[in-house]
């Protein structure tokens, strides 16, 4: 018993030590090196998951140069939220990665003005019978208040099966606007289920709370946006 107590032990000190985060070093070429003269940046990875990576860069006087989250790490494949600073500590661009691919950004001056902003919106459709999705850059996309989790979460909330009729399990589609004033306006349903059941997905539009207007050109403008709705 006490040899298993023992052997039972040990494996958990070193799966804990296995999760700890690693610490990878670089040259000012961002090449990686293990020579201490050399050492410019360095990088702590913390293993989230099996495909993703929380990853801090750092300069070499310890300020944080970079935060982010990839899906692999060789090679690397950046997927999420992004944060980069200038040297002096002042923020430098905020992204975002869709497979390794820039979905959105915005860019700062040392004096933490946006100096560039853009992102792209998908927008499905539907063509010759086929949902296809279209993206189209613009400045700022709308916001939801509290962003895509609330949004979530208002979903949840409102959503519901229609009465009297049979329940069914899909997805609907509904296209519509955000006005120059953050109001949810003009539903279409793109692809839907019953009239039942498109009706809920509009009305559920219809109940939004005010959201964030969309900008392009430093104007507030009214944007098309599409959303999926799902019955389980």
């Amino acid at each position: 018993m006490k040899l298993i107590i023992t052997l039972l032990t040990l494996f958990l000190a070193q799966k804990a030590l296995a999760q700890k985060p690693d610490t990878i070093w670089y040259n000012n070429k961002w090449e990686k090196t293990q020579q201490l003269n050399a050492r410019h940046y360095s990088r702590v990875v913390e293993k989230l998951s099996t495909d993703n990576y929380k990853v801090k860069d750092y300069y070499e006087t310890g300020s944080l140069q970079m935060e982010g989250f990839f899906s692999s790490l060789e090679p690397d494949i950046k997927n999420g939220a992004f944060k980069y600073w200038y040297r002096t500590g002042k923020k430098q661009m905020d992204a975002s990665y869709e497979d390794n691919k820039e979905t959105q950004v915005c860019q700062y001056n040392e004096q933490g003005e946006i100096t560039n902003e853009w992102e792209l919106i998908p927008i499905i459709k539907m063509e010759n019978g086929k949902l296809v999705t279209e993206f189209r850059v613009i400045q700022r996309s709308p916001k939801f208040p509290g962003g895509k989790n609330a949004l979530n979460e208002f979903i949840l909330k409102h959503i519901k099966h229609p009465n009297g009729v049979s329940n069914i399990r899909g997805r609907v589609i509904v296209r519509f606007q955000i006005d120059q004033e953050g109001n949810a306006v003009n539903p279409i349903i793109i692809s839907g289920l019953s009239p039942e059941y498109n009706q809920e997905a509009i009305n559920l539009i219809k109940k939004m709370p005010k959201w964030e207007p969309g900008k392009q050109n430093g104007k507030l403008v009214a944007i098309t946006l599409s959303l999926p709705i799902t019955f389980n």
